[in-house]
């Protein structure tokens, strides 16, 4: 992954907190995906 900070950073506020985005996220009652050939699709297109 490229950027790991993007998930651990506390970067979301949420009832007056600072959290990471997953953490904000499970708060809120949302569900997270991440997928890997999402991000591999973007790239390729970028490079071609």
């Amino acid at each position: 992954m490229g950027m790991p900070e993007a998930l651990t950073a506390p970067t979301q506020n949420v009832a007056g907190e600072l959290v990471p985005v997953l953490g904000a996220s499970y708060r809120l009652g949302l569900t997270s995906i991440a997928s890997a050939s999402l991000i591999s699709s973007t790239n390729y297109r970028q490079n071609t």
